[in-house]
């Protein structure tokens, strides 16, 4: 699907233009002309080659096919860049990756879901065309990435309060499911802190000069951007080593559970050794031992277990043991 908007120089906005007239405003360099290609069949996709915009081919495989990670590549007319939007997908985080070409006079986004940030200025658009095309190309790209860099508060504080209810989860109730939880949670802030990181050297690279399609005025605002981008990974490294840190807290506490359980067991074997050892001496199949036929030999054996065991219970409590 592709959605379009052309702002003539004279002020006048044109939707959806055919291909034949983006092609010229994007030879005359005149007005500003925003296409945003969601999920594309393979003939809405021929309009990053060389009917309409003529992209290097390397650009276009890689925009059509999902990178790894974000990046910018200057091809001297234009800037491709690679950007990620981030989502909540239920107790999970996602990323989504969003292509752009910035060139003189258009932006070409595209991306694979519906954005937010498409929707949010393609209704401005409607209302006042010149508030989001009237300053520029480069100050439209601004304009969609600080919409998708302001969603990422949206999910780093999500990320937050999962990470303050699985601290108060260890120290209340750890379980294996727990576990589960501290590893898929530290599996997302991972992926996302890969992303972040690369997305700041993106915007680092974007507010310096040497572009020729992005003005003083844009690298002004992109600093912004750069900012907020750095607070978020500034945060995100902050919850990796919280998740770290409670990993090992819930560790402890398992060690500590087995190590209660192990001192538990060892005090009633070692209370055990006495009785064992008196029953095991008058089980002896001899037919003379001291004091095996005395009518009161049996109730002997029986106090002598209760004081051994007595006293060594005692000399446990004494040693804190117990």
């Amino acid at each position: 699907m592709i959605h379009s908007y052309y702002l003539a120089p004279e002020g006048t906005l044109q939707k959806d233009p055919d291909r034949a007239a983006m092609k010229r405003i994007v030879q005359e360099r005149k007005g500003v002309l925003w296409v945003d290609i969601e999920a594309p069949t393979p003939e809405e996709a021929s309009i990053l080659g060389p009917e309409v915009f003529d992209f290097h081919p390397l650009a276009v495989e890689d925009c059509l096919h999902a990178q790894s990670r974000p990046k910018l590549d200057d091809y001297d007319e234009y800037l491709y860049l690679v950007f990620h939007a981030w989502k909540r997908d239920g107790d999970r985080t996602c990323t989504e990756e969003v292509d752009f070409f910035l060139g003189k006079n258009y932006v070409v986004s595209h991306h694979m879901e519906p954005r937010t940030s498409r929707s949010v200025l393609a209704g401005k658009c409607e209302v006042d065309a010149k508030l989001v095309l009237g300053h520029g190309a480069d100050m439209l790209l601004h304009q969609i990435l600080d919409l998708m860099v302001d969603k990422y508060k949206l999910v780093v504080d999500s990320l937050d309060e999962r990470v303050d209810a699985l601290e108060f989860e260890i120290l209340e109730s750890a379980s294996e499911a727990t576990l589960k939880k501290i590893l898929v949670l530290k599996r997302d802030l991972q992926e996302l802190f890969r992303m972040i990181r690369h997305q700041r050297d993106v915007m680092s690279s974007l507010c310096r000069e040497g572009h020729p399609n992005l003005s003083k005025k844009a690298r002004t605002f992109m600093r912004d951007v750069y900012d907020h981008v750095v607070r978020v990974h500034d945060t995100v490294e902050g919850l990796r080593d919280e998740v770290a840190g409670a990993r090992d807290a819930y560790l402890a506490i398992v060690s500590n559970r087995v190590n209660a359980v192990m001192k538990a067991l060892t005090i009633v074997s070692t209370l055990a050794l006495p009785v064992l050892l008196v029953s095991g001496v008058f089980g002896m199949n001899f037919s003379t031992m001291p004091l095996i036929h005395e009518p009161w030999a049996f109730w002997f054996s029986c106090v002598a277990m209760v004081l051994v065991g007595a006293v060594m219970f005692i000399w446990f409590r004494a040693k804190r043991w117990v």
